[in-house]
């Protein structure tokens, strides 16, 4: 059961920095229209080493939490979630 929660973590962690990232990095799908290479979008991503903002989780019952994530490059993530959740998931 430890495992299958696990990798539930892991599961929400990378799909909220898949969603969210582009989004905060202010990387937009018209970017490439534009004319703005992989490269230099590429560059940006790699020279923005911290981000903070919300999130709303949604539980399979409808419910629904939500907090603060914390992204502080290369390799650490925190997810401190609003009360009376007692919940926070620290990743490094």
């Amino acid at each position: 059961m430890t495992k299958m929660i696990e990798m539930s973590r892991r599961a929400l962690i990378a799909s909220v920095a898949a969603l969210l990232l582009p989004l905060a990095f202010g990387v937009s799908p018209t970017l490439a229209a534009a004319g703005t290479s992989a490269e230099e979008i590429a560059s940006h991503f790699t020279a923005v080493k911290t981000i903070t903002g919300e999130f709303v989780q949604f539980g399979p019952r409808g419910e629904q939490t939500g907090g603060t994530f914390y992204i502080s490059r290369p390799g650490k993530i925190r997810f401190n979630y609003e009360k009376p959740s007692p919940i926070r998931v620290i990743a490094d």
